[in-house]
């Protein structure tokens, strides 16, 4: 069917039934084949009822015989007497359609110069944010020569007294910075950096089976302990001037995984992995709730952790192998960025700067992740290979890594 039907004369159907003369078509439409004869009977009037239904099953006839149907229908209402009032109906509506259509062209032309104006814009936008990235890039090439392996201003230094030496344990716990003190915590013991001394080497944590962890958040000093499965139990809130330990929460049989991690971050403690598992738990400290977030990529046991800006990263444990991944509080959901160079590292944020130190068979490897380029960049490496250690940045921007398989007691601090 010629889709001028549809376009011109089905939309004025009713309209044109009531001006159509059959009577004057017929003969014409029989003599160039557009009706047979067995359809001009059936239209042939007796009445003025008749000739209503003969004008309907004509319009309903002619727009079956083929594509050119239309054409040849205007031709014959042009040459039939009487019939220019039809014509003027049907040319008219094909007016209206091209004026139509030259509206809607003028529009669409409309949309696309505003659409090229808004490309031009978005053109210029990205001219300036690589002007501004150049810029940064300019930053950043300091900030390499700054942080680089030979730069003078960096150097890892062994004026922190070794820890006290356990014999059945080399330290492989957490350290942390609470209250201006460096803490380290494992097994049934706390020790602190005091007055340039340790202290503490003696004294047994009561109700605590073993310390998994020593950790900061927001100035507060916390504790997660772990069962005789070295499952996660419970985490307390730790007094450095006292030595207290006050029960802050019991954790729900469901998060007591084998070797989870911790982190303290703008009033929340998040747990991550253990037992190689990629669930990662989230406790509210000031509503006293906990609650499951976003599953990590990977499954991971004793992975390490850090935050910067918003964004936590955690990686370096067992079943990770050298790759990191980011979640964004802001979006809640995680992003795989470039592996270190090293497996079972440990991760600090130092100087706005995520840092991986150490590794598997015990390396001294220090690298910077640069989050600009997307790469690592070496830093000058540690006096003492060692994996499983742990690391702090204090609030003086000193990087201190502590113990760790390989370096028994050893304490080494990076400073500018």
């Amino acid at each position: 069917m010629d889709e001028r039907w549809k376009t011109f004369v089905f939309p004025i159907l009713p309209d044109l039934i009531e001006i159509l003369s059959p009577l004057a078509l017929l003969t014409r439409l029989l003599a160039v084949a557009l009706i047979t004869a067995q359809e001009f009977e059936r239209l042939s009037l007796d009445s003025i009822d008749d000739e209503k239904r003969s004008r309907q099953l004509l319009v309903s006839i002619l727009p079956k015989k083929g594509p050119n149907s239309f054409d040849r229908f205007l031709s014959v209402l042009k040459e039939t007497e009487g019939q220019e009032h039809v014509v003027k109906k049907l040319l008219g509506e094909e007016e209206k359609r091209e004026q139509k259509r030259e509206k809607e062209i003028r529009k669409l032309k409309r949309e696309l110069e505003k659409k090229e104006e808004e490309k031009e814009e978005a053109k210029n936008e990205l001219k300036a944010e690589r002007q501004e990235k150049n810029k940064e890039r300019v930053t950043n090439i300091g900030l390499r020569t700054k942080f680089s392996m030979g730069s003078p201003s960096l150097k890892w230094e062994t004026n922190i007294p070794n820890m006290p030496l356990i014999d059945y344990c080399e330290p492989c716990g957490r350290v942390a910075e609470i209250n201006g003190m460096l803490h380290v915590g494992w097994i049934d013991r706390m020790f602190q950096f005091k007055k340039g001394a340790w202290e503490g080497e003696e004294h047994h944590l009561p109700g605590i089976r073993g310390i998994r962890s020593v950790f900061e958040c927001e100035g507060k000093g916390y504790v997660m302990d772990i069962n005789e499965e070295y499952r996660c139990k419970s985490i307390y809130e730790w007094t450095s001037e006292t030595r207290d330990l006050e029960l802050l929460t019991k954790i729900p049989d469901e998060y007591q995984l084998k070797w989870r991690s911790e982190i303290g971050y703008n009033g929340n403690i998040y747990l991550v992995g253990g037992e190689w598992s990629d669930r990662v738990d989230c406790f509210d400290i000031n509503k006293g709730e906990w609650e499951p977030i976003k599953k990590m990529e990977n499954k991971q046991t004793a992975c390490s952790l850090a935050v910067i800006d918003d964004k936590m990263f955690a990686g370096g444990g067992g079943g990770a192998g050298n790759s990191v991944e980011c979640f964004s509080m802001e979006k809640q959901d995680w992003i795989d960025i470039k592996p270190t160079t090293k497996e079972c590292y440990e991760l600090s944020s130092w100087n706005g700067k995520l840092v991986a130190t150490g590794g598997g068979g015990w390396s001294n490897c220090v690298e910077m992740y640069d989050e600009l380029s997307g790469d690592w960049l070496p830093l000058p490496s540690m006096n003492k290979g060692r994996h499983l250690h742990g690391a702090c940045t204090t609030k003086n921007n000193q990087l201190i890594v502590v113990g760790g398989w390989g370096a028994k007691n050893s304490v080494e601090c990076l400073k500018m």
